[in-house]
């Protein structure tokens, strides 16, 4: 892979559709084994409706960024910025990375540590001294990244996953 064959960049508003379809194929593809079918959908209506994604572009405490690779996209990863912090992160100036996926037939090709680079990066430039995101508790892969990477457990919340309450591990990291 040539390092110019990969890019990240900024979702414009034109974006919508993109961001619709890639977060229900990614949303599908790492939580349909472990959902039932009636439980997905209400989550992926109430979360990836082009409606509601137009507003999340729209909001000035959040930006989408977009991964592609040979031209095309392959992922996608949200940060939330000022107005969102959990109890445990009040004092230091913490952002979220609220939403990191990359599509099931790319993962294990380093496309996915590209885009945490990439975020953290963000962050230290915009000044914020920790990076902090949440994370399915079964979602045994991605804890595993992320602690590969140098983000650590800090705690929990209750996630509310198309009407059924599931439990996310809070992971931070001092950037």
């Amino acid at each position: 892979m040539l390092e110019t064959d990969f890019q990240i960049r900024k979702a414009q508003f034109s974006d919508a559709s993109l961001l619709t379809s890639l977060g229900k194929q990614t949303q599908l593809e790492t939580f349909m084994k472990d959902n039932k079918p009636e439980v997905m959908n209400a989550y992926l209506e109430a979360t990836f409706a082009k409606e509601i994604i137009e507003k999340e572009l729209l909001d000035s405490h959040s930006t989408y960024y977009i991964s592609e690779y040979e031209g095309i996209p392959i992922g996608y990863f949200k940060m939330r910025f000022d107005n969102h912090k959990e109890n445990e992160l009040a004092g230091p100036k913490s952002t979220e990375l609220q939403r990191i996926y990359i599509t099931k037939d790319k993962k294990g090709m380093g496309f996915g540590k590209k885009q945490l680079i990439y975020s953290e990066n963000i962050a230290k430039l915009l000044g914020y001294e920790i990076i902090w995101l949440g994370v399915w508790e079964k979602n045994l892969n991605a804890i595993g990244f992320y602690e590969k990477n140098g983000y650590v457990i800090f705690g929990s919340h209750p996630f509310l996953f198309g009407g059924e309450l599931q439990n996310d591990y809070l992971m931070r990291k001092t950037l």
